[in-house]
C-alpha cells in the first residue's frame, strides 16, 4: 500500500493574492508615515517660528518699556521706513515686500556690557538700541546671487554701551540718531571695542530671528486735542508707517505741525516656517508674482505657512 507523499504548497493564485494584500498594506503604511512626517515637519517649523518670534518680541518689549525721552534738543528716538535696500537683487519682488522699519532709541538696558576686556567697569545704564531687518545669511553675511532668489530677512538688534552712548552718540553733531550712531564706537559682549558702520547691526552676534517676511511698528500718540492717533498715513492705525523722530518734541516728517505725547506701540512680526520658506525659495520671482505682477501666490504661501505675532507695548517714558 503506497502513501501519497506529494508535497502540498500554495497555488499561484494564492501567492498573487497574498502579494497584492501585502502591497496594499505597505502602501497604506507608507502613506501614513509620509503624512505623519509632513505634519511633524510643519509642526516643528511652526514651533521654531513661534519661539523665535516670541523671544524677539520679549527683548524688544523690554527695551521699549525702558526707553528714555528727555526735553532736550537731541534725537532720542528715530523711526525710519524704507523700501528694502540691503540687496540689489530684490527689485523683482516689488509688491510682495512691504516697507520695513528701522528703529533707534535710548533705553536702560539690562544686558549691556558691564566691563571692558581689560576688566575696567563700564558705568551708566542708558544705552543706544537699534532694530532693523537685513537681507542676508546670518552666518556668512552673504546675500542672494540671483534676482530669482527670494530675499529672506533676519531681525537684528544693535546695542551700543552706555560709555560710547554718552561720549560718541550724544556727543555727535548729527541731527538724526541713526546718523549719530555711525560716528560711534562700542563694546561688544566680551568687552572688546569696535567701531559702528553700516554693517555692524547685521553682525552674527546681533541676530535675533530668521524667516521674517513682515515687520511693522505702529506708534500711537495723544495729540494736542487729547485724541489718540497713530503715526501712519491713515492716522487711525491704517495706511503706511511714517518716519518720525522724538527730540524735545514729537516730529513727524510728513506732518511737522503735529505735536503730542507717545502712548504705546503695536509691533507685528510675521514669520514663515521652514517648510514654507523652502517652498518660497523653490519658486522664482516670476512664479511668486505671476507674469502680470500679481502677488497672489506669495500671499497664499504667507497665509498658509506664516504665523503673525503681535504685541502692544506701553511707552512708559515721558519727557522730563
Amino acid at each position: 500500500m503506497h502513501k501519497d507523499t506529494k508535497a502540498k504548497g500554495f497555488t499561484l493564485i494564492e501567492i498573487l493574492a497574498a502579494t497584492g494584500i501585502m502591497t496594499i498594506i505597505i502602501l497604506i503604511v507608507l502613506s501614513l508615515t509620509t503624512n505623519v512626517l509632513t505634519v511633524w515637519n510643519r509642526s516643528t517649523g511652526q514651533l521654531t517660528a513661534n519661539y523665535e518670534a516670541r523671544v524677539a518680541l520679549d527683548i524688544m518689549a523690554t527695551d521699549l518699556e525702558t526707553m528714555v525721552l528727555r526735553n532736550r534738543d537731541f534725537c532720542w528716538l528715530d523711526v525710519i521706513y524704507d523700501e528694502p535696500s540691503t540687496s540689489t537683487q530684490i527689485e523683482s519682488f516689488d509688491g510682495a515686500l512691504p516697507e520695513m522699519p528701522e528703529i533707534y532709541f535710548m533705553a536702560r538696558v539690562e544686558d549691556r556690557p558691564r566691563e571692558t576686556s581689560g576688566g575696567l567697569p563700564i558705568y551708566g545704564d542708558i544705552c543706544t538700541v537699534g532694530y532693523a531687518l537685513k537681507y542676508q545669511d546670518p552666518v556668512t553675511g552673504g546675500t542672494a546671487s540671483s534676482s530669482s532668489t527670494f530675499p529672506m530677512f533676519g531681525l537684528y538688534r544693535l546695542l551700543i554701551d552706555s560709555e560710547h552712548t554718552f561720549e560718541d552718540v550724544m556727543g555727535s553733531d548729527q541731527a538724526l540718531l541713526r546718523d549719530a550712531i555711525m560716528d560711534s564706537g562700542y563694546y561688544d559682549q566680551h568687552g572688546n571695542v569696535g567701531t559702528v558702520n553700516i554693517n555692524t547691526i547685521s553682525r552674527m552676534e546681533n541676530f535675533l530671528a530668521a524667516n521674517i517676511v513682515d515687520f511693522s511698528l505702529v506708534f500711537w500718540y495723544t495729540d494736542e486735542n487729547g485724541e489718540l492717533r497713530s503715526i501712519t498715513s491713515g492716522g487711525d492705525g491704517t495706511g503706511d508707517g511714517q518716519n518720525f523722530q522724538y527730540t524735545n518734541k514729537l516730529n513727524i516728517v510728513d506732518d511737522p505741525t503735529v505735536t503730542g505725547t507717545l502712548e504705546f506701540v503695536d509691533i507685528t512680526v510675521t514669520v514663515m516656517s521652514n517648510e514654507g520658506m523652502q517652498l518660497i525659495q523653490n519658486n522664482d520671482a516670476s512664479v511668486l508674482k505671476g507674469s502680470d505682477g500679481d502677488t497672489d501666490l506669495w500671499f497664499k504661501l504667507v497665509d498658509e505657512y506664516g504665523q503673525t505675532f503681535s504685541r502692544r507695548i506701553q511707552i512708559m517714558a515721558k519727557p522730563l
